[in-house]
């Protein structure tokens, strides 16, 4: 058994250093600190994507709801469309602004 667990370690060869970003992660992360900067700092920001990009961002106080709700079309020209309001899955003392975001 010994002999088998050797020469299975003995295959695995390491990844080579870090991945490189792309375009995609690059703008990600860029949009992510962008949203950052204007949203209160327990906002928890994620995004997904089902033949369209789109954000969502978890907040826990009604307030900062509206306040998110209200910034949102403002940031680049009206980037972020289509804004909804509801609860986060599995949450029910955050709520939930998700909103399209343009290309």
């Amino acid at each position: 058994m010994a002999e088998i667990i050797g020469m299975a370690t003995g295959t695995v060869e390491r990844f080579p250093g870090a991945f490189p970003s792309t375009a995609v992660s690059d703008e990600l992360g860029r949009l992510s600190d962008l949203l950052r900067s204007v949203c209160p700092p327990e906002t928890q920001i994620s995004f997904s994507f089902e033949g369209r990009l789109q954000v969502h961002l978890d907040v826990r106080q009604r307030e900062n709801v509206m306040f998110v709700k209200m910034v949102l079309p403002t940031l680049e020209a009206g980037r972020f469309e289509d804004i909804t309001i509801g609860g986060k899955p599995g949450h029910p003392f955050h709520h939930r602004i998700s909103a399209n975001v343009r290309a």
